[in-house]
């Protein structure tokens, strides 16, 4: 993978994790909710919300998913 492209991906990756926090702060959900609502564990959220750890650009979609998902 060239230079650029690893840039990129991390520029992305920071930004739709960094976004996906802000959603989820801004829905009025915990870590703790929206690992429930996405079936994975409160630290798995925990680390791909943040934006200073590294998230597979893979792993992001699922945490939008569960924001878009209701109480049950």
């Amino acid at each position: 993978m060239a230079l650029g492209n690893v840039a990129l991906s991390l520029a992305m990756t920071t930004f739709l994790a960094t976004s996906a926090s802000l959603a989820t702060s801004a829905a009025g959900l915990s870590n703790g909710e929206l690992a429930r609502r996405g079936g994975a564990r409160e630290q798995v959220v925990r680390r791909m919300l943040d934006p200073g750890q590294q998230t597979s650009l893979k792993k992001i979609p699922s945490a939008y998913a569960a924001l878009a998902k209701r109480r049950r």
